[in-house]
């Protein structure tokens, strides 16, 4: 028993000897570092390493497109084309000639031989966005296309071939798709070969504070104003909202928040010139509570404040405590600012929602 263990061991020293160096994952775009997301990069590392095809799923909002690049960005087809392909942006009558390509004259108005998508793809990564759109009678011939990496262009003669790797994503779950016939069965498992499913926002608050403090430092960079900090209240109210949209939904914010400020210029006029009446009563005592206390109101239980009088509030305290308001940004005023026009959005955010009138 000793002999075959020694040589078991020699192998595996050999082995890992071997392997190459570990490199970081490039994750451009992909901030946070919970665990849920750690073990979506695991995934991703994964994918990356092999050519299977891939399926991401995940609400609307969670950045699949952005683990789709990180995916493609570690391959060894880094060098290649990454092309997206909008599912849901396809018309049944153009799908296959936007994605097989065309000969001449194949239709009117096709007056020279154009490439598809999936043509363009060959040597990279091909990306199906929102595949769960993709209509049912070219869900077939796309099929065919995954299997033997070959397709006919509309009006050829000569089929041609494209060697590209499939990284495919939705926010449908096509398992019930499937069952209601609406999804191939096939072309799902086709797709699934690998499967890495993104965490909505609100299961990893633990990313919200460094995913505000990315986008708020890069719009102050983008607009050439200081970079600004974070008061723990201000955080708490991020944290408090379930965010449905999710991390577009959080950037979004972020830059109306921002916009708001430049939207004030140096005179300190016009701040809440278009700031609507809202009614935030229903809203959770805490959100109310901080927007209060960036206002400098005392109390916690002042229901029936509206964001203009806490806005007109706030801007009668900068004045007053600012004299050098009108010279220019003071980065006390602008982090105080900065703070009121999120909660400001935010606060709008979660009366929208709960009249069903918030589009994210």
């Amino acid at each position: 028993m000793t002999l075959p263990l020694i040589r078991a061991l020699q192998y595996r020293k050999e082995k890992f000897a071997n392997r190459p160096p570990t490199v970081a994952l490039k994750r451009e775009g992909i901030i946070g570092n919970s665990p849920r997301v750690a073990a979506c990069l695991d995934l991703v590392a994964q994918a990356a390493n092999s050519d299977a095809n891939t399926l991401i799923t995940g609400e609307t909002g969670t950045g699949k497109e952005l683990f789709a690049r990180a995916i493609h960005d570690n391959s060894d087809r880094a060098t290649g084309p990454f092309v997206v392909v909008d599912c849901s942006s396809l018309t049944e009558t153009l799908i296959e000639s936007v994605l097989f390509g065309h000969a001449k004259g194949a239709f009117t108005g096709a007056e020279k031989k154009q490439e598809g998508l999936i043509k363009q793809a060959d040597k990279g990564t091909l990306f199906l966005d929102e595949v769960g759109e993709l209509p049912f009678p070219q869900q077939k011939a796309f099929l065919r296309v995954l299997q033997e990496r070959r397709f006919r262009p509309v009006g050829a003669k000569e089929e041609e071939t494209s060697d590209f790797r499939l990284v495919a994503a939705t926010n449908k779950d096509l398992d019930t798709l499937a069952e209601t016939g609406d999804f191939r069965t096939d072309l799902l498992f086709r797709l699934r070969t690998m499967h890495i499913h993104i965490p909505p926002l609100r299961l990893r608050g633990e990313d919200v504070r460094e995913l505000a403090i990315h986008y708020m430092n890069a719009y102050c960079k983008k607009y050439k104003v200081p970079l600004k900090g974070f008061s723990p209240e201000f955080l708490d109210c991020l944290q408090e909202y379930d965010w449905p949209g999710n991390v577009r939904e959080l950037v979004n914010v972020m830059a109306a928040g921002h916009w708001q400020i430049l939207r004030k210029g140096k005179s300190g006029k016009d701040i809440y010139g278009r700031v609507e009446t809202l009614p935030v009563g229903k809203a959770p005592k805490k959100v109310i509570a901080t927007a209060l206390k960036a206002a400098g109101a005392i109390g916690d239980g002042l229901y029936g404040v509206d964001l203009k009088q806490v806005g007109n509030k706030v801007f009668v305290i900068e004045v007053n405590d600012n004299p050098n308001i009108d010279a220019g940004f003071e980065d006390e005023v602008l982090q105080d600012e900065l703070y009121l026009r999120v909660v400001e959005v935010f606060l709008k955010r979660i009366e929208r929602r709960k009249t069903g009138s918030l589009n994210v």
